[in-house]
């Protein structure tokens, strides 16, 4: 029997930064990307969805898998956001810091959004 593909999945930088390739500019041109190549999902710098949360709802509507990448995914308080919205899976440099903070932020209520604030990210 023929066995399945190994799962691929398509890096952007979802807009955080202008190509010349109109491709690499959007979630939405990865999303037409993915459809195109049959990929399974998209890869995303965070700042992309912390400024723009709705681009969640658009890849999991096109039945895509969403991670994110960056170094804003090393704040705890970035991870639960998405994990609020919807993100499958986070890629980060400090795997055991970034739980820790994450569990101890998931425990009183949900996060405020200082610590994004601080680096100039709003979150809405």
């Amino acid at each position: 029997p023929k066995e399945d593909p190994l799962p691929g999945v398509f890096l952007t930088d979802g807009g955080t930064y202008t190509y010349q390739d109109p491709r690499k500019n959007s979630i939405e041109a990865a999303i037409e990307i993915c459809r195109e190549g049959n990929l399974q999902g998209i890869v995303s710098e965070v700042k992309a969805v912390l400024h723009r949360p709705a681009s969640v709802a658009l890849v999991k509507a096109a039945g895509l898998y969403f991670f994110t990448y960056g170094e804003l995914n090393n704040l705890g308080e970035a991870v639960l956001k998405q994990r609020e919205w919807g993100i499958d899976g986070v890629i980060v440099d400090h795997v055991l810091e970034v739980v820790r903070v994450a569990q101890q932020m998931e425990e009183p209520a949900s996060p405020s959004g200082a610590a994004l604030a601080r680096r100039g990210v709003a979150v809405v």
